[in-house]
């Protein structure tokens, strides 16, 4: 057996120099070929195995980590199936409370527009009465006013009794009033302050309104005033004279026409006609 054994190794060695007779493989080839081509098989070398047909086994996860049971997925399912059951309960009451502000908001809107309309139409009916009060005190003015007379041009001295003086003058215009001047005229002062360079305006208050008027009636063109430069006007209110002044270039220009122009109280008349400011379109 041994004898054998030393006999194989040598035909080893004899087959591994002699490279010129036989076609060798690689040094880590296991199979030669003979003379007539064929693979020949080293006795000694047993061959390797098949490569398996089938897929390799799965790669096993670490000992510490174990794969969720269908229980754990259909539990966390579940869980997370609640939690959005609660968010969408917890939304409904959201907007079922939001809803419910809205119709609070809405019912109080329509509340104000109700009262805002009431109070539109109780302005409008108070605005109404302020402008008839305004009128009617306006109107009342103007009447207490009819029973006054102005008089400008008066000399002004100190210590004067401008009643006198008026009384004086009334005289000189209507002669035949004799003693129903001194009962007729009430009150007589000056207006406002004191001006070193013109005298001040004299306002008359008559007791008697037939007397107010009859003066007012001659002093018109009268050639006593006009040769003293005196002068009598009416007691008209702020509003009056404003309409008067807005009126004045028509009169001015009636008169100048040749016709006849003239006021009553705050009115304009041309030729018996009223006349109206034009308002510039």
């Amino acid at each position: 057996m041994l004898k054998n054994s030393k006999a194989m190794k040598e035909e080893l060695k004899r087959k591994t120099r002699s490279s010129d007779t036989h076609t060798t493989m690689d040094k880590h080839d296991y199979a030669s070929e003979n003379r007539f081509g064929m693979l020949e098989i080293d006795e000694e070398f047993s061959p390797l195995p098949d490569s398996p047909v089938n897929s390799p086994a799965p790669k096993k996860t670490c000992s510490g980590e174990k794969e969720p049971s269908l229980h754990a997925i259909l539990k966390a399912v579940n869980d997370r199936a609640e939690e959005v059951k609660v968010l969408i309960n917890l939304n409904s009451e959201d907007i079922k409370e939001i809803k419910q502000s809205i119709g609070y908001l809405h019912d109080e809107i329509d509340e104000i527009k109700k009262e805002n309309n009431a109070l539109k139409t109780t302005c409008g009916k108070l605005k109404t009465e302020m402008e008839n009060l305004e009128e009617r005190v306006a109107e009342a003015e103007r009447y207490k006013r009819r029973w006054c007379l102005r008089m400008y041009g008066l000399p002004e001295h100190d210590g004067e009794n401008v009643k006198e003086k008026v009384m004086t003058i009334c005289l000189k215009v209507v002669p035949a009033l004799g003693q129903k001047t001194s009962e007729g005229i009430d009150v007589v002062h000056r207006l406002g302050r004191r001006d070193a360079n013109k005298p001040r305006g004299v306002i008359i208050l008559f007791a008697l309104r037939s007397l107010r008027d009859e003066i007012w009636r001659s002093a018109k063109n009268n050639s006593y005033l006009r040769d003293n430069k005196l002068r009598f006007g009416e007691d008209l209110t702020k509003e009056d004279k404003d309409a008067r002044a807005a009126l004045w270039p028509i009169i001015e220009q009636a008169r100048k026409d040749g016709k006849k122009a003239y006021f009553v109280g705050r009115r304009g008349y041309v030729e018996g006609k009223e006349v109206r400011r034009s308002v510039p379109s």
